[in-house]
């Protein structure tokens, strides 16, 4: 099996760049709580509200929820933040949770033919390090041969 391909671009996740034929799906960090009330998570969820529905029905730490909004394009809700960033809680990513939701992403994406379009996910709101986020992107996903393409937001 090759390796997927990896870059990164800048742009608006919720408006992909992708070829006619191409099928997509775009994974993103989520919270425990059931609210996607900011970042990427309201974005898409503003664009396609109804991947909001499934993330409330499965708002468990570990697990995704994925839904159709698009011809060829579909949404992960990885949820891998507990609570939200506070004094109490400085960084609500959980990594273990991650590494669980990117594996079933990228069984997903294998299953469906899938390209992965994804925000520079749990680096942020959830203060994850995007040095290892990128090292979990290149042992699950590349190296399972899924090209990957990450969007870094422009204002």
């Amino acid at each position: 099996m090759s390796k997927g391909s990896y870059k990164i671009i800048k742009g608006d996740v919720t408006n992909p760049q992708k070829e006619p034929d191409e099928r997509i799906i775009i994974p993103h960090l989520c919270n425990d709580l059931k609210i996607m009330g900011g970042g990427v998570a309201l974005g898409l969820k503003k664009k396609w509200s109804s991947i909001e529905n499934p993330y409330k029905e499965n708002c468990n730490l570990g697990e995704c929820s994925f839904q159709k909004v698009d011809k060829d394009i579909f949404v992960a809700n990885m949820v891998a933040q507990k609570g939200l960033i506070s004094k109490n809680n400085p960084k609500p990513i959980k990594y273990w949770a991650l590494a669980k939701c990117m594996l079933q992403v990228g069984k997903w994406a294998i299953t469906n033919n899938c390209n992965i379009i994804a925000p520079k996910f749990g680096s942020l709101r959830a203060k994850g390090n995007w040095s290892f986020i990128e090292e979990l992107i290149e042992e699950i996903w590349l190296d399972s041969g899924i090209n990957v393409t990450i969007y870094e937001y422009i204002e």
